[in-house]
């Protein structure tokens, strides 16, 4: 004779375990998200590399963009990731 006692408490530990994998994905995505926004701002910020006239020429303008732009990408995935920690 199977206990069906024993089977019900161990599909709610298996739930259990599966509500806190997702909360752990949450917060390392959100943590995540937050440090890639944080990383895409400073490279868009220092994309031109001229550190305010006092280091010589700073980047040229092709080199500038695509520093931008790969500043720009980084954030809006922190943005996504972010999000995704914030969903239901």
């Amino acid at each position: 004779m199977v206990d069906n006692q024993s089977k019900r408490c161990y599909y709610i530990n298996i739930m259990k375990q599966q509500k806190e994998g997702k909360s752990m994905f949450k917060k390392i995505s959100t943590v995540f998200g937050a440090t890639a926004i944080a990383v895409g701002i400073m490279m868009m910020a220092g994309s031109a590399g001229d550190c305010d006239g006092a280091c010589g020429p700073g980047n040229d303008i092709p080199t500038m963009l695509l520093l931008a732009g790969s500043g720009l990408v980084v954030m809006l995935g922190g943005v996504f990731f972010t999000m995704v920690g914030h969903s239901e």
